[in-house]
C-alpha cells in the first residue's frame, strides 16, 4: 500500500450531545480507536467535517496521562441543525423542503460556528488516507467535499453492520432502509478499502455484492471489535437490586428481541412463584414502558425496571452483579455487551445470532432468539445451582487474557492502513 499520511475521522464525535459517550455505540467505537491512535500513532493526524462549511478542519488531540490512557480527544461542539444533503431518490417532499429551506440552514450554522468561539483549522488532506468510522449518512457529505475540491484522497471507513438492509420491520421512518442502503453503496463504492468491525459484517457484505447490491473494493479487511469494558470515572449514583437479577444493555423490542425475554419471563411466572429481576439499561424508552403497562405484562412488570443511562462506574457494578447477561438480539454487528459481560467475568446468554458466537466463542450459553423455553433453561440453572455458576464466571475470569481490547483494535486498524 502507497504510503500516505493517516487521517482520523472524529466527525461522528460532534453528532454527541454535550459530549457524553453513553455506552459503546458508534460514536464510542470513534472515541477509542482515536485515543489508542494518539497514544501510539503521533504521525496520525485527527479532522472533523462540516458540512455546512464543505471543509475538513484539524483537531489536535492531548494525551493528558500516558499511564492511564487518557487522552482529550478536544473535538468543537459544533451544536448545529443537521439535514440530509444526499439524496438518492429525486423528488422526494423531504428533498424538496432541503432545497427549499437548505441554504437557509446552513447559512444559520456557519454563524452559529463562528459565534460559538470553535478554532476551525482548515487542513489540506491531498494524498491521504481517512480513516472514519462515521455512520455512512456522515461519510457521503465527506465524500461530496472530497469531490468538490478535488482532493486526491482515499477513503477507508469502518462498517459497523448491514443490518437495516435485512427485513426486521420496525422502522418508523420508511425511507430509513433506502437510504442506508444508498448512503452505504455510495461509501463502499467510494472507498479504496473497506475495514469491518467482525467477520460476520464482513461476510454479510459479500453476501449482498454478490447479489448486485453494490461492487466492493479488493482490499476488505475484518478487525474485531472489542471485549474491553472500560473503567468508570465517575461516583456511583445508583443502588443495586438486592435480589438476583438478569440485566439487558440497550435492548429493544424489535431486532433486539426483548419481547422473547418478556414472553420468557411471563411463562416463568405461570410455572412457578420463583421470579428473577430484570434490569434494562440504556436510554428510557417509552415503548417498553407502554408495553409493561398492558394487562398482558401486568403481572411481570414489577419484576421489570429500566435504569436510565447509567454512568460507566454503575454499568460496570450492574454487570458484575448480574446472575448473567442477557442479549436476545436476532442480528448484530458485533454484540458488545456480551463482550464487556465477558470482560467483567460476568455469564452472557445469547442468542444464537452468528456474530455473537465470534464475540464469545465457547464462553457463552446460547439459546434460539425464538424458543422462550431454552432461554428459561439457561437462566433456571444459572439461578438455582450456584457452584455451575461459580464454574461459569471462572472460566471467563480465566480466559480474559483472549479477550481483546481497544488497544488491540487500534493496532489492527493501523495494520490494516500501513500494511
Amino acid at each position: 500500500m502507497v504510503s500516505r499520511q493517516i487521517f482520523i475521522d472524529l466527525t461522528e464525535l460532534t453528532t454527541v450531545k454535550g459530549g457524553k459517550l453513553r455506552y459503546y455505540g458508534i460514536a464510542r467505537t470513534v472515541a477509542e480507536i482515536a485515543r489508542w491512535f494518539a497514544l501510539k500513532y503521533p504521525d496520525s493526524r485527527f479532522v472533523v467535517h462540516s458540512a455546512d462549511f464543505q471543509q475538513f478542519f484539524e483537531v489536535f488531540p492531548k494525551v493528558t496521562d500516558r499511564e492511564k490512557a487518557l487522552v482529550d480527544l478536544d473535538v468543537p461542539d459544533f451544536e448545529v441543525l443537521r439535514f440530509r444533503r444526499v439524496f438518492h431518490k429525486e423528488g422526494t417532499g423531504e428533498e424538496k423542503l432541503v432545497k427549499l429551506l437548505g441554504p437557509v440552514v446552513t447559512l444559520w450554522n456557519k454563524r452559529k460556528i463562528r459565534n460559538s468561539g470553535v478554532d476551525l483549522t482548515p487542513v489540506d488532506m491531498n494524498g491521504g488516507m481517512l480513516f472514519s468510522a462515521a455512520r455512512p449518512k456522515l461519510i457521503i457529505d465527506m465524500i461530496e467535499t472530497r469531490n468538490l475540491r478535488g482532493f486526491d484522497l482515499e477513503f477507508h471507513p469502518l462498517i459497523h453492520d448491514m443490518i437495516p438492509m435485512h427485513d426486521y420491520g420496525g422502522h418508523t421512518v420508511l425511507s430509513f432502509p433506502l437510504n442506508f442502503y444508498k448512503d452505504s453503496k455510495y461509501t463502499i463504492e467510494n472507498s479504496v478499502q473497506i475495514i469491518t468491525n467482525s467477520q460476520f459484517t464482513l461476510d454479510d457484505m459479500v453476501r449482498f455484492a454478490n447479489d448486485g447490491r453494490y461492487e466492493l473494493p479488493d482490499n476488505l479487511v475484518p478487525v474485531p471489535l472489542v471485549h474491553e469494558c472500560p473503567e468508570g470515572t465517575e461516583e456511583p449514583e445508583i443502588e443495586l437490586p438486592e435480589s438476583p437479577y438478569f440485566l439487558c444493555v440497550g435492548s429493544l423490542m424489535g431486532r433486539k428481541n426483548l419481547n422473547i425475554l418478556l414472553k420468557a419471563m411471563l411463562m416463568q411466572h405461570r410455572r412457578s412463584g420463583k421470579m428473577p429481576r430484570l434490569i434494562i439499561a440504556g436510554a428510557y424508552r417509552k415503548h417498553i414502558a407502554r408495553e409493561l403497562a398492558t394487562d398482558v405484562c401486568s403481572p411481570i412488570a414489577p419484576y421489570v425496571k429500566q435504569v436510565h443511562n447509567p454512568n460507566q462506574t454503575d454499568l460496570i457494578r450492574l454487570y458484575q452483579n448480574a446472575v448473567a447477561l442477557l442479549m436476545p438480539s436476532k442480528i448484530e454487528g458485533w454484540g458488545l455487551p456480551a463482550g464487556e459481560a465477558l470482560w467483567l467475568g460476568t455469564p452472557a446468554i445469547c442468542s444464537t445470532a452468528p456474530v455473537l458466537r465470534e464475540v464469545c466463542g465457547d464462553l457463552a450459553l446460547y439459546f434460539d432468539p425464538e424458543d422462550a423455553d431454552e432461554l428459561l433453561v439457561h437462566m433456571n440453572r444459572l439461578m438455582d445451582e450456584p457452584d455451575y455458576r461459580e464454574m461459569l464466571r471462572q472460566k471467563i475470569i480465566a480466559a480474559k487474557p483472549t479477550l481483546r481490547t481497544w488497544e488491540m483494535v487500534a493496532d489492527d486498524v493501523h495494520a490494516a492502513l500501513t500494511g
